[in-house]
């Protein structure tokens, strides 16, 4: 994939799929303390007055209305003054925290010029990457809808942390949410598959799903879509957040060069850059190779706990999550997860859901892992202890040694060995290799 793909892939395609997916999609990411779910009351009487709680209401009304890329900080704007007016106000609260993380992304084409016109490579891989980019005039509008000011790695990084923060807050949200029933407006660029939905079951009923609608035409039009949303709906959204959150936390716990992101394939001509050349771009940063902040894989461990809490919850309830067995849009009609949430045992043992999150909480509570090669045991690692005392300086990982067709045949493993069980990070890396053959 070359560079220009990739940037496009992770800018446009990234910020529209955390709108679609936050609008009308299914999927979302993580939390903090695993266990008790807290029920929040939409509107707790005594704390604001009836005026207010209506004009909250209006308020979440006109920004959802406003639910589009070409008007997301309009909407964004309406969503925090409704919050505002009515603090209890769950619609609100979904929508300001969903929407944030979209709006990071506004302007960042323009933002990163200074950035990309530093040398004439990077400069023409700018125009490439911005060619692609307007392809999709509304994405392209919002995506070079501010200053130019993105000019170092310290600044791209600094950009990272405000996505990754923003994720931690949408987490966060959706964890206080995630016992309650919520009704929410769905813009038109995201309606068209419940529409679709409804026209295929006839649409002989008001009723779709928890949703009742307002008909016209013999049920030809829905003049307002809306989605339910309850736990099943949260913990599916709370799952796919987590999985971006997890990514960024692991990207920012270093000082890395952040044109790793689309830049790669600049290294060489054939897409394959040896690790020699990989690590030099890795590191051609400030501190490159260094923590940036203390206890980086805090988040992801916390991230996981939850994970396993609703993994666990949907398994448990698979007739409420998928009553038909298998993904259909007769699962859940009208709700955000209108497919379902199917979790279907596998042939394979070691793929089965159950099987796959009894691993996971070994795991997360500190156990051995074993790994594999083949189908013997070769190692055990405690993934736990590579989270809590993670390596300081990725260099203290050289020498890298290859053989003669550039594959890893080993590296300064000792950071690592304290979560080694049994074996080590170079045996594995023997024993892959022995696996693959020897080098032609």
């Amino acid at each position: 994939m070359k560079a220009q793909n990739k940037f496009v892939m992770i800018v446009a395609g990234l910020a529209s799929t955390l709108i679609l997916s936050a609008c009308g999609s299914s999927f979302f990411a993580k939390t903090e303390e695993p266990a008790t779910l807290e029920k929040i009351d939409k509107k707790k009487p005594g704390r604001v007055s009836t005026e207010s709680v209506q004009r909250s209401e209006a308020l979440v009304e006109e920004g959802e209305a406003l639910v589009d890329i070409s008007t997301l900080s309009e909407a964004y704007g309406k969503f925090s003054e409704a919050l505002e007016t009515d603090p209890g106000n769950q619609q609100a609260l979904f929508w300001k925290s969903t929407l944030k993380v979209p709006l990071t992304f506004k302007g960042i084409f323009r933002r990163m010029k200074p950035y990309y016109s530093q040398t004439p490579q990077t400069a023409a891989r700018y125009r490439d990457m911005d060619y692609q980019a307007s392809q999709k005039i509304e994405s392209y509008r919002f995506l070079t809808d501010g200053p130019e000011d993105i000019r170092s790695a310290e600044d791209f990084n600094d950009w990272i942390d405000q996505l990754r923060l923003s994720l931690e807050e949408l987490r966060v949200t959706l964890k206080k949410l995630r016992n309650s029933e919520l009704t929410i407006a769905i813009p038109n660029s995201v309606s068209q598959p419940i529409l679709r939905a409804q026209s295929m079951y006839g649409c002989q009923e008001i009723s779709f799903g928890p949703i009742r609608y307002q008909e016209s035409e013999g049920c030809q039009k829905i003049t307002k879509p809306t989605v339910g949303l309850n736990l099943i709906d949260f913990e599916a959204m709370l799952l796919a957040v987590g999985i971006y959150q997890s990514y960024l936390e692991l990207w920012t716990a270093y000082y890395l060069n952040p044109d790793l992101l689309v830049g790669i394939d600049d290294l060489d001509p054939t897409d394959k850059p040896s690790v020699d050349q990989f690590l030099e771009f890795l590191f051609d940063v400030k501190n490159g190779g260094k923590l940036r902040r203390e206890k980086p894989f805090s988040a992801i461990q916390d991230v996981g706990q939850e994970a396993i809490v609703g993994f666990r919850y949907i398994l448990e309830n698979q007739q409420k999550a998928c009553p038909k067995g298998i993904a259909s849009l007769e699962n859940r009609s009208g709700y955000l997860l209108q497919v379902g949430a199917c979790l279907e045992p596998q042939v394979n043992r070691e793929n089965d859901p159950r099987e796959l999150m009894k691993a996971f909480e070994s795991i997360l509570a500190a156990q051995p892992a074993p790994i594999k090669i083949g189908r013997e045991v070769r190692a055990r690692v405690n993934f736990v202890s590579l989270f809590e005392n993670p390596v300081a300086d990725l260099n203290e990982l050289r020498p890298f040694r290859l053989d003669a067709c550039g594959r890893l045949i080993g590296f300064n493993d000792k950071p690592l060995q304290h979560a080694f069980m049994e074996g080590s990070a170079n045996d594995l890396i023997t024993l892959s290799n022995a696996k693959e053959g020897a080098c032609k």
